[in-house]
């Protein structure tokens, strides 16, 4: 019996190791996704209306990643006795770490999300003032061609980088 609970408690502890060293590695790679997102949000003409929750947002995902890697690398480094060791001492906070790190995470994907709909309709609308302009300045030649290459713009506009 007691060897019973000896294995189960080393195979958890095991498990809880190998589960420190996965998230050590995805939360590094998460620090380079949101890199792109603070080095867009810190260029002047960030201003928009999310921006400043954008800005916190990643700011405390990073500040959050940073916790969970320190716990993670904590846990899963030196040998493996240690490891359980430091694995049974610091679970709770390698749990809390990656609670908060969720929970960041949550929010910034919903602001993430709200900021590319309203980057959307403020293309839209970008584009609608270029099609007002093209219909005031143009000839009727003119017109047709430059309205199929705004409405070729705005249906695929990351494939049509290259025109603009």
């Amino acid at each position: 019996k007691l060897l019973g609970k000896v294995k189960d408690i080393y195979s958890e502890l095991d498990e809880k190791v190998q589960e420190a060293e996965e998230v050590a590695v995805w939360a590094s790679r998460t620090l380079t996704v949101v890199r792109p997102i603070q080095v867009r949000l810190s260029k002047p003409g960030a201003n928009g209306p999310i921006d400043d929750t954008m800005q916190a947002l990643v700011t405390d995902v990073a500040k959050t990643v940073g916790e969970l890697l320190v716990v993670a690398k904590h846990i899963s480094s030196g040998s493996k006795p240690s490891s359980f060791l430091r694995t049974a001492l610091f679970r709770s906070d390698f749990d809390e770490a990656k609670a908060a790190f969720d929970l960041t995470m949550k929010q910034l994907d919903t602001a993430l999300g709200v900021d590319t709909n309203i980057t959307v309709h403020e293309v839209k609308d970008q584009l609608a003032l270029l099609i007002a302009k093209i219909d005031v300045m143009m000839d009727v030649d003119a017109k047709q061609q430059l309205h199929g290459l705004v409405a070729t713009i705005g249906t695929a506009p990351a494939k049509d980088q290259q025109v603009l």
